[in-house]
């Protein structure tokens, strides 16, 4: 079966990165070099070039102008870092995993044919992040009917055959629909699959090491090395090839993994200060629809692609790839110096506070409280739904993760059971076969049933009075 056997670790590292730094010595006048904090050195060698041409498509330039992690540079300076860092990163990890398959999996065919896609499997990795836009998931969530999901835009454009990164990858030969299907994450080869979209990517991978980096945090810091060292390809009981780790030696590390993304999750992702920036931006987004749909003038000279999304407009491709960070900047300054009366007038007070770094928004926590908080978001929506304009100085937030995604908790979501054990993190054992991560780790299981979660009311104290009587609701019920 596959991988049965291994090298002891320690001259297994020095051997890869012998041969990694030999080969890169040898190529260097032929491929590109990127000086990363994370990964130190990212090398391209001329043999992928369609990772090369990828690189300096316009859809993936854009990337540099989309923070990482919108708005958290307001309460942890650092975090400057782009999605463009971010998707080399992810890149350079899928090869390493790829280079890793390469040495374990050798001899056996389903590893061999997945290799095939190698090329695939790369461009999927930098281009799964294309289709964010500016303050992505803030957008995400206020601009759903004209914005969508990330990973929707992302494919949209893959397939589009009027897009760069669509002739590109067709030019050079690549699988176009199983690139989107990769950025998807319902490819039918499970082995692929789990490098580019899975409960252990690489994609989790780097934006674990690169966030905590940046934040200045330790939550996310987590043991790439090992965590490498330990990958192994493996069969499933279906027969699939799955990407997995040494059970004998990878637990500890996964674990560690598991509670690492789960803490960063926590402490900076959806950090009260972070998001309620994000409430404010939100708001002010919503003000900004309001204004167009009662068929008045937006404050400032707002840019037109902004103007598009904010009226609703079903956005090309092409309008959505002009869309960037940049944008809601010149929005925010636009609006910051022409308020005049009514909505416009908060839309510029909202707009001066989030360019000045003020927080305008206090919150009340409703975690452990699920009537009362079912109670205070029905009452939010009903202000949204009525047109009160009191809805433009509350936002509730509620956010809920699990630890860890088990079979019982998928089958228990709705997926079928063969669904469900593709969505595990596997465990090798020593003959290759493979098993779900919480048969070595039970408590994992469990841990389904108290997951994460924030449930917060912001509100704006200006509007205290207004908002009396559901603010002793979230306080006091």
């Amino acid at each position: 079966m596959v991988c049965t056997r291994r090298a002891p670790a320690r001259s297994l590292t020095r051997r890869r990165r012998s041969r990694y730094l030999d080969g890169m010595e040898r190529d260097l006048g032929r491929g590109r070099v990127f000086r990363d904090p994370v990964h130190d050195i990212i090398f391209i060698p001329r043999a992928h070039q369609v990772i090369l041409d990828l690189l300096e498509t316009p859809a993936v330039q854009r990337l540099r102008r989309v923070r990482q992690l919108g708005l958290a540079h307001l309460v942890f300076p650092g975090a400057e870092h782009s999605r463009f860092i971010h998707s080399l990163g992810v890149e350079h990890l899928a090869n390493r995993i790829l280079t890793l398959i390469r040495e374990l999996g050798e001899g056996e065919d389903d590893v061999a044919a997945t290799l095939r896609h190698a090329p695939e499997i790369r461009a999927a990795a930098l281009l799964h992040d294309i289709g964010h836009g500016p303050f992505s998931h803030t957008f995400e969530n206020v601009l759903a009917d004209a914005v969508g999901r990330h990973e929707t835009w992302s494919r949209r454009i893959v397939q589009d055959p009027g897009s760069e990164v669509h002739s590109l990858l067709r030019r050079h030969g690549l699988d176009v629909e199983l690139v989107a299907a990769l950025i998807e994450g319902r490819a039918e080869d499970l082995l692929a699959q789990d490098i580019v979209s899975s409960q252990l990517d690489a994609d989790r991978l780097d934006y674990l090491l690169r966030d905590s980096l940046m934040t200045g945090v330790a939550y996310g810091k987590i043991d790439l090395a090992w965590i490498l060292n330990v990958m192994k390809p493996g069969r499933a009981a279906d027969g699939r090839v799955r990407l997995g780790i040494d059970g004998r030696k990878g637990l500890h590390a996964v674990e560690s993994y598991l509670f690492a993304r789960r803490s960063i999750q926590l402490q900076v992702y959806h950090h009260r200060t972070v998001r309620a920036f994000e409430a404010m931006l939100a708001n002010l987004l919503a003000l900004g629809r309001r204004i167009l749909a009662a068929g008045e003038r937006l404050p400032g000279e707002t840019p037109a692609a902004v103007r598009k999304l904010l009226g609703g407009e079903a956005l090309d491709n092409e309008t959505f790839l002009a869309l960037d960070d940049s944008d809601i900047h010149l929005m925010l300054k636009a609006w910051a110096v022409d308020g005049r009366w009514g909505l416009a007038a908060e839309a510029t007070r909202l707009a001066r506070a989030l360019l000045r770094r003020k927080c305008l928004y206090l919150h009340i926590d409703l975690v452990g409280r699920p009537a009362v908080a079912t109670e205070v978001q029905a009452r939010v929506a009903a202000w949204a739904a009525g047109g009160d304009e009191a809805a433009f100085h509350v936002r509730f937030d509620d956010w809920e993760s699990t630890l860890y995604l088990s079979a019982r908790a998928a089958v228990e979501a709705g997926r079928d059971r063969q669904d469900a054990l593709a969505a595990v993190i596997p465990i090798v054992d020593e003959h290759g076969a493979v098993r779900p991560l919480e048969q070595d780790a039970p408590w994992l299981d469990l841990m389904h049933d108290f997951p994460g979660r924030q449930t917060r009311l912001y509100y704006d104290p200006a509007w205290e009075d207004r908002l009396h009587d559901l603010l002793r609701l979230a306080r006091n019920g």
